[in-house]
């Protein structure tokens, strides 16, 4: 009694919300989003049409015939209150709902012809994710969970100092830790501890921060800016302002921090002509 509700939940496509304090968040990505500690992968979500998120319609026609990988979440609402996205169309439902009596509700639940907007027991329409992986909703609600206790840094531009000079260690730590695949993290971690190591034995250190972490991002790019990139597509479609300026950042301080062109290159993902 009294312990703090979860921010987000796992659920099955027919599992139904929590409580009331939460709002149902679909993500669909594309066949090969298969994360091995995802609870549930369902590949049988619709594509032949159009989901609804709030008054937003999302086409999911450009997934290029495959069909997705569905997984949904309940999100709590102190979580949600922190995209200005789910804010807004929140309130709106809040206000429509203040506007209708009890009465008016239960007729609603009755006829499902005139749902106005809300299912047949008064929560919102699932909120859609096209193209959003499992990993990157649970790298979006750690960050969500983490502002609820920590004012974040407010980026301004240009980047007038190292990255790493303008961020909060936990910022760091969640761009290093959780923004990167496990292949990347793990080579960043043993970089950073190799760096320690030698500055205990009074050696010159391997590194500074910023080499620690960077070549093991360049040597495995393109694949270790797949999440970070999808985290600030979905700060910017979810309105999450403090994340968004968090991802895209980081990824200006990499592309700054490229000693060549063929370094520039890789994290792009590209070849040279």
């Amino acid at each position: 009694e009294g312990e703090i509700a979860a921010l987000y939940v796992s659920l099955s496509r027919s599992a139904p919300l929590p409580s009331e304090d939460y709002v149902r968040v679909v993500a669909l990505s594309g066949a090969g989003d298969v994360s091995s500690d995802a609870p549930c992968v369902q590949k049988n979500a619709r594509t032949d049409g159009n989901w609804k998120n709030g008054s937003c319609i999302q086409n999911l026609t450009e997934l290029e015939g495959n069909e997705p990988v569905r997984h949904d979440f309940a999100l709590h609402l102190r979580g949600a209150r922190n995209c200005r996205l789910l804010d807004t169309i929140l309130d709106a439902y809040d206000l429509h709902m203040g506007a209708i009596d009890r009465d008016a509700v239960d007729g609603i639940a009755e006829n499902k012809a005139d749902r106005t907007g809300k299912d047949a027991v008064g929560h919102l329409p699932p909120v859609v994710l096209p193209q959003a992986t499992y990993k990157g909703c649970k790298a979006l609600f750690l960050y969500l969970e983490l502002i609820t206790t920590r004012v974040p840094t407010t980026i301004s531009k240009p980047l007038r100092a190292p990255i790493e000079e303008l961020l909060q260690p936990w910022e760091m730590n969640f761009l290093l830790k959780d923004c990167m695949d496990d292949t990347t993290s793990r080579a960043i971690s043993q970089q950073m501890n190799d760096g320690k190591e030698g500055k205990t034995k009074g050696r010159k250190s391997v590194g500074d921060a910023r080499t620690a972490y960077y070549s093991a991002i360049v040597n495995n790019a393109p694949d270790s800016l797949n999440l970070i990139t999808e985290l600030a597509m979905l700060s910017d479609f979810l309105i999450v302002e403090p994340l968004r300026q968090l991802t895209c950042a980081f990824l200006a301080s990499l592309a700054l921090g490229a000693s060549s062109e063929t370094e520039l290159l890789r994290l792009c993902g590209l070849s040279r002509p």
